[in-house]
Order: C-alpha cells, then structure tokens, then sequence
C-alpha cells in the first residue's frame, strides 16, 4: 500500500503524447466532446443511469456542449489580444469549470438549476486604494472565495490529478521499463479555501518554475525522481525517492513529510548528497506491508516529479481559475491600472501574463483529462 495525499483514483490510465502535438491532440480531444450522442453515453456510464434516464443525460450533453464551444471560442480571442487577455482567459477557464461540473455533477446542477441557485462567479475581488496605483503588486489583488456560486460548486467537484512514476522490470539480464500510475486513497473532502492573492497562487503553480527567478517568484516546489524496480531474477522491489538539489532547508522539510510504515523502517537505506537527498527501500517482490507517504505533487513528462511542500487543498486547474478570475477582474474594472501595466511591461504585467499563458495552455489539457479519466504524459 502506497499512500500518496491528493492524488486520485479517478483517473485511472495514462496516455503518452508528444509535447510537440499536445495543443493539437487536446483541442480534437475536446472538439469531439461537442458530440452530443458520445457525451450522452459517456454520462449514462458514468453516472450509471437507466435508459430512462438517458433524455436527461442528453440534455446535459447539449449544455456541456454549449459551455465547451464558448470556453473554446473565448481561448481562441484570448490567445489573439493581449489587452483583454486576462478577461478573455477567465471566462473561456469558467465555462471549462462549467463543462467539469455539468460531467460530474447530477441532475440537480444541471445548467438551469446552476444559474438559479448559483448565478454568481462565487469569488470576489479586493484591490487596495486605487490612489496606490504606482506601487500595486500581485499580492494586493486578492481573490475572497464565497459560499455558493460557480467556483464553490467547481471546488466541491475537483480533484487532484495522480502522480505516476517510471517503473523499470529486470529479468535475466533484460530490462524494460514504462510509465505507470502511482495509485493513493482518494482524496479527502476540499478545505474552504481563504482569501488568496495572485502572488499565493503564482508561487504555487508548477507552469511557472522554470520562469520563477524571472518573475521573482518563490516557488516551493521541489524537483525529485521516483523509480520502482521490479527485479526478477533477485526476487527484490526497490523504490526510490532522489530529491534533486535544492536548499538544505527546503530538503529537510520534504525528509520530515516522508513517512514509512514501522515494519520498513529497517528497509530504508538514505542517499544523501550534496543539496538533495532522498531514500531507497528494497522489499520482496510479493511483500505485501509496505507502505510510506511522501508530500503531494505534480507529474510532469513522466521523469520529473514535482514535491510541493504545502497542503494546498487548490488543484492546478483551480490555480489558474482563480488567477484568471482576479487577472480579469482587475483589466476589466480597472482599465487604467492595467494600461499602465501593460504600457511598462512591469513585473505586475508580466506574472499575469505568464500566468495567463499558462491558463490557456493547461487548462483544456485538465479539462480532456477529466472527461477522459486519464493523464496525459507528455514526451
């Protein structure tokens, strides 16, 4: 038993796509979700409804349907402004949270019931006095989610996506190796999230590591390898955890997350080196009490995984709902601020468009993911 926290069963199978055809893959991936009889069918199996059920379920495919062609026309005016971006980005991200809900939710979210009980963003904006324009940062645009309206209902709907790793086999002096998913419980209940700012979420979104030093940003998210190798010919397992250098502290806080099982504690062989760190354990093959736990995070091209230290209750698709939504209030409602920001290209300008880049990009691969109740690997 593997205990991993935020990562899901939901999403069961994994699919390797070349990062060079993964826009092209996913925008086919979500245009065939706009066929109402697929959908149809797709929601009766999911939901396990009866034939006579199916009129209702077709009904929520046209919504899905009407929802996705919006999201997918506001990428496509988002991916050509820049001046609107932010605003564009938001709404093509909330009509995609409106697809996640009408596919997971049943009939008593259907899109009529939504905008009754629930015609509100479900998320306001707070921005300090507008006189302070000249030193406004991204931790003074705030995002204050509420009780009811679209983002609770989205959040109470979201998951994390899994975590895989490389698993390797060894036999008689042959070695084939691939990537598998690294199965958890599934997830607890969401927290109520507090108020959080464009800064919060930033700092927190793995798009943006590699940009982080550019963008000033403190990312504590932490590069690492997970392997398991099933050698054959020894009867052993061996897993491995190498944390990839990092500061000592940072290192330090990813070993005190770790937890191991009592009966493998005198399995555990440490590897430290200079600015990482990391554990093996090595077990027989049909041993069946092993178990350990190590901080959550995210998958990305099926060799890297990135360790994030805090308990973020927020999932990725989620970072860049809220981020879009507070990017488009403040270019909508403070059209000025953002022309300033805009004209100086200062760092205020460039996070929101760095994290508005990586909104339209991530979010329809989440969102195909979600339908397809797989991952998407990219090579």
């Amino acid at each position: 038993m593997i205990k991993l926290r935020f990562a899901t069963l939901a999403i069961s199978s994994l699919r390797s796509i070349p990062k060079s055809d993964a826009s092209h893959q996913v925008m086919r991936g979500l245009r065939s979700l706009t066929d109402i009889s697929y959908v149809t069918e797709l929601l009766c199996a999911r939901h396990s409804l009866t034939l006579d059920q199916k009129r209702n379920a077709r009904a929520q495919a046209e919504s899905i349907r009407s929802c996705l062609e919006q999201g997918l026309e506001y990428r496509e005016a988002a991916l050509k402004s820049d001046y609107a971006r932010p605003t564009l980005a938001y709404y093509s991200t909330m009509s995609f949270a409106i697809c996640e809900i009408l596919l997971k939710r049943d009939g008593n979210y259907r899109l009529q019931r939504l905008r009754q009980q629930h015609g509100h963003h479900g998320i306001d904006f707070s921005i300090p006095d507008v006189r302070q324009h000249e030193s406004l940062s991204a931790d003074q645009l705030i995002a204050i989610p509420r009780q009811s309206g679209t983002f609770p209902v989205w959040y109470g709907t979201s998951n994390h996506r899994p975590i895989w790793r490389k698993k390797t086999f060894r036999k008689r002096g042959t070695t084939r190796a691939g990537i598998t998913l690294l199965l958890a419980a599934p997830p607890e209940t969401p927290k109520p999230l507090p108020r959080t700012s464009l800064l919060d979420l930033a700092n927190a979104c793995p798009a943006l590591i590699s940009e982080k030093n550019e963008l000033g940003l403190d990312i504590r998210l932490v590069r690492s390898t997970i392997e398991c190798i099933v050698d054959e010919d020894s009867g052993y397992t061996t897993w491995s955890l190498i944390i990839h250098p990092a500061r000592p502290e940072v290192v330090e806080a990813i070993h005190e997350q770790c937890r191991l099982g009592l009966r493998c504690l005198d399995l555990v062989q440490a590897q430290p080196f200079d600015q990482g760190g990391g554990f093996y354990i090595s077990v027989p093959n049909d041993c069946d009490y092993l178990a350990f736990a190590i901080p959550g995070g995210y998958s990305g091209d099926g060799e890297i995984l990135l360790l994030d230290l805090r308990e973020n209750d927020l999932n990725e698709f989620g970072m860049y709902y809220l981020a879009s939504y507070i990017s488009g209030m403040f270019a909508r409602y403070y059209p000025e601020l953002w022309e300033k920001c805009s004209d100086s290209r200062n760092k205020l300008y460039l996070l929101i468009d760095a994290m508005m880049n990586a909104a339209i990009e991530r979010a329809p691969l989440l969102l195909l993911e979600e339908f397809r109740e797989e991952a998407f690997v990219l090579v």
